[in-house]
């Protein structure tokens, strides 16, 4: 059995030719992000601990902005809407 990382923001690692940003909740979910670069990727890491310590950032705007990604990668709107009620802006 793997070692059981808790929740945050973790890396970057090289991954590929590219450098990988893991962000992990505490249910166990974790998502990735890809960058060209380490710096990218260190930036981006900057600026989400930043956001998230402003306290700016809501569940509206953070549900909004997941899905504009998935519309833009492509999701068919009727697998966005299959989010349910409980994500709904």
């Amino acid at each position: 059995m793997g070692r059981r990382r808790g929740d945050g923001i973790f890396g970057p690692y090289p991954h590929r030719n590219r450098h990988r940003v893991e962000l992990r909740s505490g249910a166990g979910k974790t998502r990735r992000e890809s960058f060209a670069t380490r710096e990218a990727a260190l930036k981006y890491i900057r600026d989400l601990r930043a956001e998230l310590a402003s306290g700016q950032r809501t569940i509206r705007v953070a549900t909004e902005e997941y899905r504009a990604h998935l519309k833009a990668k492509g999701n068919k709107d009727g697998s966005i809407n299959l989010l349910g009620p409980q994500w709904k802006a």
